[in-house]
């Protein structure tokens, strides 16, 4: 068990280098396994991701793209219980994946097939206040510059393929 967790944590090390990541990503092609730590250097996370959707009924009408509101607000409850930061991380941690992935010239049907995309689509199905004619829905990852959500800064970097939506009626058989 030893061997297995030093071999980990040496992967973990020369994935942390852009030159390493060449060799991890063949051991780890989807990412999911080494984490890539870059809080502070050398280059520091300088935007914001969001997730935005859109969906589409019967007839193919699509909606306008709307904001996914999944971050709180903090308050001071936040420093003994914070239910909604488990949602929040996994989002970050799916679209800091999808990132490493499009950087790393993976194809769009692989990335479709990844398990961060997965979780993305999952968590707009089960977030998004859908109405009940949407019949497909569209998630898009946005980034920005996080200071006063200044839509004007805002740039899509990834925008899924149309998906279907469950139907609430075959939901509660």
């Amino acid at each position: 068990m030893r061997l297995v967790f030093c071999g980990w944590f040496l992967l973990t090390v020369i994935h942390q280098f852009t030159k390493g990541r060449n060799f991890t990503s063949r051991v780890d092609p989807f990412m999911m396994y080494l984490p890539l730590w870059t809080f502070f250097g050398p280059i520091p996370g300088t935007t914001d991701s969001e997730i935005a959707f859109r969906f589409a009924d019967e007839r193919g009408n699509r909606s306008e793209w709307r904001h996914l509101d999944l971050y709180e607000p903090r308050r001071i409850t936040h420093l003994i219980i914070h239910r909604n930061r488990r949602l929040e991380k996994t989002v970050f941690d799916a679209v800091a994946q999808i990132q490493r992935l499009m950087s790393s010239d993976v194809a769009g049907d692989r990335i479709s097939a990844s398990p961060p995309y997965i979780v993305l689509l999952s968590v707009v199905l089960a977030t998004a206040p859908l109405p009940d004619e949407a019949r497909k829905v569209q998630f898009m990852i946005v980034q920005s510059s996080g200071v006063d959500q200044n839509v004007l800064d805002a740039m899509p970097i990834f925008a899924s393929a149309f998906h279907t939506v469950p139907q609430k009626e075959l939901a509660k058989q």
